[in-house]
């Protein structure tokens, strides 16, 4: 999977290369390199990236590109840093931002003066997939049909196109009679195989196929074609003729239509049969007449008003599967509309089986298959639905099922199926509900209720402005998907007036990754150089203020971060945006039994604000606080004013918060982390009892298990600190901790307060117990015993050796990447370049990309503490494999990753990064 990723970037990025500097490449043959490459870790998408990095050109590619490249010379390594992080966020933009852009909106904004034509190609340039982006040209030169230039953009989309494989194809036959003759000549010939003798029904066989945007050239080629090859039936040489008639001088249809009106008899063969149907749009009078008696007899299509384009192509299509002329594997296909070239543009329908065509497939076809075609022939006839669709037969559907389906066949129906494909809706989510709870029901249930809408078609203004603002509230907290957002946004268009119109046009680009993005910048600010961080410090803030309203949870999570960097002005700015939502949501509105209290994540902003807060705020820190839930985070900030406005009022406000942890907690670990964190600004008696009775309730939760322990290393370690007479007793009780990985762990916090001879007798017997054993099969424990590495006074290496002993072979390829991340970060500065190296051939095997990416995050980390090591490997293939992900988890991985940014480059490589973040965020928010 790994490769199929990578060469499909690198075709689209090759073929945006090509597309705006002129130059070309021998595609296939890249594709047959790529098909044999496999990503080691610098990955063909690098090396292109480093191509286009010396292409003197690059200042004619498209905007998106040239701003990932904007600061990028191999001979500078910060700059080089900031070019990969430009190129990685760049892509992982990309295919959720325009790829799934939807057809028809392109030129519904145009008509409405939303757009402009500048703006639309711009849009268009941004999308990378060669098909999607030939279908997107083709719209904008129907919409724009005196635009030369566009035409030309189209003429070379579709030239990059025509060697995508059949969709590709499909693409450009939708592009040619779009196209000059000259260009059309030019592309179909392309296309066509080399003439060579014994060939001509290869070739007649591609020209056919192009019929519809064939130049006069090849017209007559075609023609010549028929009449020359001797191995056509006749059959089968009037078929061809049915195929070409459209694109035929009149003089020549004149010949040749009696022949075809001749052949239009009930026996006919099924492809002439279906051939045949093409003449009903280019004849009158009698032929056309008797070509639809013809087609309501042979394939029962209805006569009224003769027969539309749709309707031919699902009397076509059905009939030849209902003969058994094609495998049952196309079944899907057809339905999606996947396999059909619609004559006339009218690609947005699908097409609908008859019910007896899926009942009669349904032993051969896949069951997912026969579920897509099921509720498609429920659009088609409603009133057999429960009938058509076998849901008794499918006890184990999964719901993954349903969101695939319900969207493709909503999307595509015709508005007379749209009233009934509500009820559709409603029923899917009923049994949903029924069957699944309220389990993730406010995701689904919003999804469910914007298609049932979107289904039963917008009639008026004040409907479309309803599904809008559905979709604007669900921006924010990511609770739609994308694709579903563009489908609605695509079918109340031409319902909404010009001024909300607009904002759908910006809810279209809107990612709404700007909390994310606000997060990988307040990570890196500590190692950004000095100067440039004031800047970033302010760009950050004002977007935690524009998204306070919208993602107030997302705001609190980046403002905790941020905090540390806020002079007293900024920090008031920060705490007014956490304080006024909070007071518009919990305090303004209570709940019938009084006010809810805050959440604990605006417990934990405040807390970091309190230290920078003008003193006159601090009152109104006190009495927010005083709304929060009990728990660490409220106890943090009370401990934080005690600090700031020392005195009586403080003393007494911490031991009741004291007294109120000792009560309303009832768990032992969480108490005495709250007894931690105020043990500092306790009166003195007070903190020599509360470190005794911290103690004694951690002993009580001494036998439970890693993860309801995973904090009392952390409290043993600041109870010391503050009671450095308590360190026998905190050791006594990190002895008894049943966990063995807890353990550990609380022995590495405890090492730096003991003494020489109790830390030695510690160790030996950890150390003991690692070589007395002939391996670590916990993944935990290993972990946790590679943390006492620094303090292992004798050679290390056999305590090491164990250790990597201790790494299953049975355990998968990330986990043990995972492991050798986490001996590298511990390990003494000689071992750990053999360790990141054997953690990156474990992560080169990890296939899936997600995966991959957090490997090598974590062994990245560990590298980064190694002055002299060469990381840009590291970093390389990070950015190889990051770029996969979505840009949210690439965001986050930056984020973390700003100990490698810096060791890669220094603080002028944090400084690129953060740049690059802000350019990047321009371009898709």
């Amino acid at each position: 999977m790994s490769n199929q990723f990578d060469r499909l970037h690198t075709e689209q990025l090759l073929s945006a290369l090509e597309l705006r500097s002129g130059k070309r490449v021998d595609h296939s043959a890249l594709v047959r390199m790529l098909r044999q490459t496999t990503d080691d870790g610098t990955g063909p998408r690098m090396s292109l990236l480093e191509r286009l990095e010396r292409d003197e050109r690059a200042s004619a590619l498209p905007v998106a590109l040239r701003t990932a490249l904007a600061a990028s010379r191999p001979d500078q390594e910060r700059a080089a840093v900031g070019a990969r992080a430009r190129y990685a966020l760049v892509l992982a933009s990309l295919p959720g931002a325009l790829i799934d852009f939807p057809p028809g909106l392109l030129p519904r904004l145009l008509e409405r003066g939303v757009w402009n034509s500048e703006r639309a190609r711009l849009a268009v340039a941004q999308i990378i997939e060669p098909r999607v982006r030939v279908l997107r040209l083709a719209e904008l030169v129907r919409s724009l049909p005196r635009d030369h230039a566009l035409a030309e953009d189209l003429h070379e989309a579709a030239a990059l196109c025509a060697s995508d494989g059949p969709s590709g194809l499909r693409a450009v036959s939708v592009a040619l009679p779009l196209l000059s003759t000259q260009a059309r000549e030019e592309l179909v010939e392309r296309m066509l195989p080399r003439p060579e003798p014994g060939a001509d029904r290869e070739r007649l066989a591609h020209l056919l196929r192009y019929a519809a945007g064939l130049a006069p050239a090849h017209v007559r080629e075609a023609q010549t074609l028929i009449g020359r090859t001797a191995a056509f039936s006749e059959d089968e040489r009037l078929t061809a003729w049915a195929l070409l008639y459209p694109v035929l001088a009149p003089e020549r249809r004149a010949a040749v239509l009696p022949r075809l009106l001749r052949a239009a008899v009930p026996d006919a063969s099924p492809v002439l049969a279906a051939a045949l149907l093409v003449l009903v749009d280019h004849t009158a009078g009698p032929a056309r007449e008797r070509l639809c008696a013809f087609a309501a007899t042979r394939h029962r299509v209805p006569r009224v008003g003769g027969a539309s384009v749709f309707e031919r192509t699902v009397a076509l299509w059905s009939h030849r599967i209902a003969v058994g002329r094609f495998v049952p594997a196309t079944l899907a296909g057809l339905v999606l509309g996947f396999s059909l070239d619609f004559l006339g543009g009218r690609r947005n329908e699908r097409a609908f089986l008859p019910l007896s065509v899926t009942a009669s497939a349904s032993a051969v076809v896949p069951g997912r298959q026969v579920r897509v075609a099921a509720v498609a022939c429920a659009m088609a006839a409603p009133d057999r639905f429960r009938d058509a669709f076998p849901y008794d037969r499918f006890p184990d559907m999964a719901r993954t099922d349903w969101q695939d389906v319900l969207p493709l066949v909503l999307g595509g129906l015709p508005k007379s199926f749209r009233a009934f494909a509500r009820h559709v809706v409603s029923w899917v989510a009923a049994r949903l509900m029924r069957r699944e709870g309220a389990l993730d029901m406010e995701v689904r249930g919003i999804g469910l209720l914007l298609r049932a809408t979107v289904a039963r078609g917008v009639r008026d203004e004040k409907e479309a402005l309803d599904v809008l603002a559905r979709l604007e509230a669900t921006q924010g907290a990511h609770l739609l998907e994308h694709d579903i957002r563009l489908r609605a946004l695509s079918d109340i268009a031409g319902g909404l007036p010009n001024g909300a119109l607009a904002r759908a046009a910006r809810l279209l680009e809107a990612r709404g990754d700007s909390d994310a993005t606000s997060m990988a910048v307040a990570h890196l600010l500590p190692r950004v150089e000095v100067e440039e961080r004031p800047a970033y410090t302010a760009l950050v803030l004002d977007r935690v203020v524009a998204m306070s309203a919208a993602d107030p949870e997302a705001t609190c999570r980046v403002v905790t971060v941020l905090a540390e960097h806020l002079d007293p002005s900024q920090a008031a700015t920060a705490w007014e945006a956490v304080r006024s939502f909070a007071h518009a949501t919990w305090v303004r509105d209570p709940e019938p039994g009084g006010p809810e209290p805050l959440p604990p994540l605006m417990a934990t902003a405040c807390a970091a604000l309190i230290p920078r807060l003008p003193a006159g705020l601090l009152p109104q820190a006190r009495r927010f606080l005083g709304l929060c839930r009990m728990g660490v985070p409220k106890v943090q900030g009370t401990a934080e004013l005690a600090r700031r406005a020392p005195g009586p009022r403080s003393t007494v406000s911490v031991l009741r918060m004291a007294a109120t942890s000792l009560v309303e907690a009832p768990d032992p670990v969480e108490t005495a982390r709250c007894l931690a964190v105020l043990i500092p600004v306790l009166p003195p008696r007070t903190c020599r009892w509360a470190v005794r009775h911290a103690l004694r309730l951690l002993r009580k939760a001494a036998d439970g298990t890693y993860e309801d322990g995973r904090h009392i290393p952390g409290i043993l370690a600041e109870l010391v600190r503050v009671a450095p007479d308590a360190v026998r007793e905190a050791n006594a009780v990190a002895g008894t901790l049943r966990a063995s990985g807890l353990r550990a762990e609380a022995t590495v916090a405890l090492l730096p307060h003991l003494g020489a001879e109790e830390r030695q007798e510690s160790l030996d017997m950890i150390v003991h117990t690692v070589l007395g054993r002939p391996g670590l099969t916990d993944y935990g424990h290993l972990v946790s015993t590679a943390r006492l590495l620094p303090w292992v006074q004798e050679p290390p290496d056999e305590f090491v050796r164990r250790l990597l002993d201790g790494i299953d072979g049975q355990w998968n390829a990330a986990t043990r990447a995972a492991a050798f991340a986490a001996l590298a970060e511990s390990a003494p500065l000689a071992l750990r370049p053999d360790l990141v190296s054997r953690g990156l051939i474990e992560a080169a095997a990890v296939t899936d990309p997600r995966d991959r990416a957090t490997c090598l995050v974590r062994l990245a980390g560990a590298a980064s503490g190694l002055s002299g090591y060469a990381a840009e490997a590291e970093w390389t293939a990070l950015m190889t494999a990051g770029s996969r992900r979505s840009r949210r988890e690439l965001l986050e991985d930056l984020g973390n990753l700003a100990p490698l940014i810096a060791t890669v480059g220094g603080a002028a490589a944090a400084t690129e990064v953060c740049r690059a973040l802000a350019d990047v965020s321009r371009l898709w928010p």
